[in-house]
């Protein structure tokens, strides 16, 4: 899990036990160009913009990619780059609040993605088992494996926000 600076690529993310990806810039100015040398494979996707924010799990070798700025998001086989799923992100009009995060639940079996407008819940095979929209001035709090918890960060005193995550 981590993110990185679409300026500092070339770089690589680990995808799968022994097997870790090439990124770099890809033929236009707001892609980038998934690689693995070994299988003489890649892939390029579309609309990642300034930071490239990832989630991998090593145990199915299945890849979450996107961007801070970018609206779309990626779930990608590690082992032969095959997109799985290629999800819209719906983006605020202002700049200011747009945001990406993904972070696998605590117990490793899916991944939250956590835009500016939208909490997406999603199985590591790219299934969407929630798509819960939020409000653009709400910022994470906590995570667990059933709940994951907001609050307005315009109000501090405001109450939390839960919102529970199916199995």
């Amino acid at each position: 899990m981590g993110t990185m600076p679409v300026p500092g690529l070339p770089s690589t993310i680990p995808v799968a036990e022994g097997v870790s990806l090439i990124v770099e810039r890809g033929g236009t100015n707001d892609s980038i160009t998934l690689r693995d040398d070994a299988q003489d494979v890649s892939v390029e996707l579309a609309d990642i913009v300034r930071d490239i924010v990832w989630c991998s799990n090593l145990d199915v070798g299945t890849l979450v990619i996107g961007s801070e700025y970018g609206r779309r998001l990626y779930i990608v086989e590690g082992r032969d780059l095959r997109i799985r799923r290629e999800l819209s992100v719906f983006r605020s009009d202002e700049a200011l609040w747009n945001r990406l995060g993904i972070v696998p639940t605590p117990d490793g079996t899916r991944v939250v993605v956590l835009s500016d407008t939208l909490i997406h819940l999603l199985s590591w095979q790219g299934e969407v088992l929630l798509e819960q929209p939020i409000q653009v001035n709400y910022s994470f709090v906590a995570l667990d494996d059933v709940s994951i918890v907001l609050r307005d960060k315009g109000d501090v005193t405001a109450k939390l926000s839960t919102y529970p995550l199916p199995k």
